[in-house]
């Protein structure tokens, strides 16, 4: 089901047998500044 969901796929439903085309919504994604920020609080942990 996520997969579906997270590139924009289609599927069909279990009731009728009806094709749904859902649009793309990413459910978990970084950024590149995202990243960097992860990786520069992880850094100033491990430097304690």
């Amino acid at each position: 089901i996520a997969s579906v969901h997270q590139f924009g796929l289609s599927e069909e439903n279990r009731k009728d047998g009806k094709k749904i085309d859902y649009p793309a919504r990413p459910l978990l994604g970084f950024t590149g500044e995202d990243v960097q920020m992860i990786e520069e609080i992880i850094l100033a942990h491990l430097d304690r």
